[in-house]
């Protein structure tokens, strides 16, 4: 075709052509392009269209003056027209292509299209052109997909079939099996006929006779078929299970039984299938009952509880017949401590189908609260969407957790503080070498001087250097704390003495109350460095209530004989941030002038020169709690008169 196309280029008029017969081989040529029933273009390498040409202008996405100038990719959808520029590719480079198909939604419905491309003849120099004659093959496209898919019905249907046949003449005793039937017993897949003798010894004894009664009631007219499960040998002695079904196809003029015909089926993997989902349900019923965690089940589309186990009921406080059947909402059954929390639950069980780990507060039928951590995965039973939950009381695992991360807090505040104490104890002895040299200096300079302002100069150096040395002081107790004197003091007594001594300074702005324990409490080590402690601890406090509030004061035996002292306030409290340098050396939250910041960097000095421990819990707005721990001694055999308790 394309050949003979091909042939129809305009060729220029020679001498020996006369104008009536080019006219005519024109027009000849027109008449053949008009009889082509198919869609036939004059595109370039580009896929410009210069031609176009249609008996049935419905098969055309355009007319033809719209097609003209424009491009095959501003015509045609993506893929049809990367189809078309494959195709004009293939035949710039091999001089044809053929084969290609697309397809268009064009009014009349999707139509399919086979592209033959040939590169047209041209004159030198001219860019490349192509004709492309489409050819609507829809009718053979959806013929040959109707077969293919008859043909596909029809061999799944001969896969799928796995019945076998039989035909017992009842009056010869013969029965004839299909090849399916022998194949399925692991006979010769041929068709073959045996005695009926030979078939019922192949029945398990133990339903032998109520196979045959069932096949009786049949032959003599009680029913009009018989359909029953029974297994029956196979031929290397195994065992399998079979669907039987079959009934009376001709009776004599006395209505005895003359022919019988029938299917059976291998129901083995079924009966198996059964068989495990009985064992594995029975499995799931006892992991349901047996969990440690409670498991419930809930329609989704009304929240229904359908079921839940006894971990679950142990865990809520409810009993079956308050939660099955009853919908788990607010009004009924009020397990949720934020109902934010439950849509939070569903709209992302909706969305991704299961939800791990989802940690939520719920509340017991009592009342109280603990942490819950819930998975959750969506499930469809008897046709009905529901959702199964698993929920643990984390609570323990929550306050563990807590515990832990406040012990690592504790021990990376213990392992700084004992970094800077290294560092701070270097810095105090080289200061203080310093100060000596300066004070000496000054000194020696203040004794000779005679000039007032001399003197003046020389006792300010002195006074200054003076302070800087109490700083060192501070500085070294911190870094290397130790006790000028080691005695026994007793806690509650100078409990009871700081908490005097502050409520007569206070001005009554802050109430000070004492809860003491009732036996005393003795300490070994400086009491006037842990009356210090504790009075920088509480004036801390007094600071932090500016308009008034409340201190607590209190001690108490711990276990490990241990002892405590507590002092407690609600004022601003402290940020996490002021939390973790609190202890720093020259670190305060004070006006400029009102504060060192080496009182509490003391007071760590002071407890850990004594062998204790300092807990501080904060939070802003909620006030602060200072817990000092100390090593509990034996009552001494009698109280000093001379005892320091301040």
């Amino acid at each position: 075709m394309f050949d003979f196309l091909r042939r129809l280029r305009p060729e220029g008029r020679g001498p020996g052509k006369d104008r009536r017969s080019l006219e005519a081989s024109e027009a000849h040529n027109q008449a053949l392009i008009n009889a082509i029933p198919d869609l036939l273009f004059e595109l370039g390498l580009d896929g410009r269209y210069h031609d176009a040409h249609s008996l049935n202008p419905d098969l055309l996405v355009a007319t033809r003056e719209t097609l003209v100038g424009r491009t095959v990719p501003s015509v045609l959808p993506p893929p049809a027209a990367e189809v078309v520029m494959a195709a004009l590719r293939e035949a710039h480079e091999t001089g044809r292509s053929r084969g290609r198909t697309y397809q268009l939604e064009l009014p009349q419905g999707r139509t399919w299209f086979e592209l033959s491309v040939a590169a047209k003849a041209g004159e030198p120099g001219q860019d490349p052109r192509f004709i492309v004659l489409a050819r609507d093959i829809t009718e053979r496209r959806v013929a040959g997909e109707a077969l293919r898919e008859s043909e596909e019905r029809l061999r799944l249907a001969m896969e799928a079939t796995h019945d076998g046949l039989w035909d017992w003449n009842v009056a010869t005793g013969e029965i004839f099996f299909s090849p399916t039937y022998n194949r399925m017993l692991g006979y010769e897949p041929g068709a073959s006929r045996r005695p009926v003798a030979a078939w019922t010894d192949l029945l398990v004894p133990e339903e032998r006779e109520q196979v045959m009664a069932r096949i009786r009631e049949c032959t003599e007219g009680t029913r009009p078929d018989f359909e029953i499960e029974h297994r029956i040998r196979t031929r290397d002695g195994g065992i399998k299970w079979i669907l039987g079904r079959g009934q009376t196809v001709s009776r004599d003029g006395r209505g005895r039984a003359l022919r019988m015909a029938g299917t059976t089926v291998d129901i083995t993997g079924r009966r198996q299938a059964e068989e495990a989902l009985r064992v594995s349900e029975d499995k799931l019923a006892r992991i349901f009952q047996l969990s440690p965690d409670a498991i419930d089940l809930v329609r989704t589309t009304d929240r229904v509880c359908l079921d839940f186990n006894e971990a679950y009921s142990n865990l809520f406080g409810y009993s079956r017949s308050e939660f099955i059947g009853k919908p788990l909402l607010p009004e009924d059954m009020d397990i949720w401590v934020d109902l934010a929390d439950r849509d939070r639950l569903m709209a992302s069980l909706k969305e991704h189908g299961m939800v791990l780990g989802f940690e939520t507060p719920c509340r017991r039928k009592d009342g109280s609260i603990f942490i819950s951590e819930i998975s959750v995965a969506a499930l469809e039973i008897a046709g009905q969407p529901c959702h199964l939950s698993f929920t643990r009381d984390i609570t323990g695992r929550r306050q563990a957790e807590e515990e832990r991360s406040m012990l690592k807090d504790r021990l990376l505040q213990a392992q700084k503080l004992e970094a800077l104490g290294g560092l701070v104890s270097g810095v105090a002895h080289n200061m203080n070498n310093v100060l000596a040299v300066i004070m000496g200096t000054a000194s020696m300079r203040e004794a000779r001087a005679t000039d007032p302002s001399d003197l003046k100069a020389f006792s300010t150096i002195g006074k200054v250097c003076a302070r800087g040395r109490d700083v060192v002081k501070s500085l070294l107790h911190f870094a290397e704390p130790t006790l000028s004197i080691q005695e026994p003091f007793e806690l509650n007594r100078m409990v009871r003495e700081a908490g005097a001594l502050l409520d007569s300074t206070t001005m009554n702005k802050i109430r000070i109350t004492e809860t003491l324990a009732g036996e005393p409490l003795w300490v070994f080590g400086d009491a006037e460095s842990i009356n210090l402690a504790l009075m920088n601890i509480c004036s801390n406090s007094c600071h932090a209530m500016a308009d008034g509030g409340r201190l607590s004061l209190g001690t108490a035996v711990l276990e490990g004989n241990w002892v405590e002292v507590s002092v407690e306030d609600d004022g601003a409290g402290m940020s996490t941030e002021v939390l973790a340098r609190m202890m720093d050396p020259f670190y305060t939250t004070k006006d400029v002038g009102k504060g060192t910041g080496l009182g509490l960097s003391m007071t760590y000095g002071a407890v850990k020169a004594h062998g204790g421990t300092i807990d501080i819990a904060s939070r802003p707005g909620r006030g602060t709690r200072v817990k000092l721990r100390f090593p509990r001694i034996p009552a001494p055999v009698r109280e000093r008169p001379g005892l320091r308790t301040s």
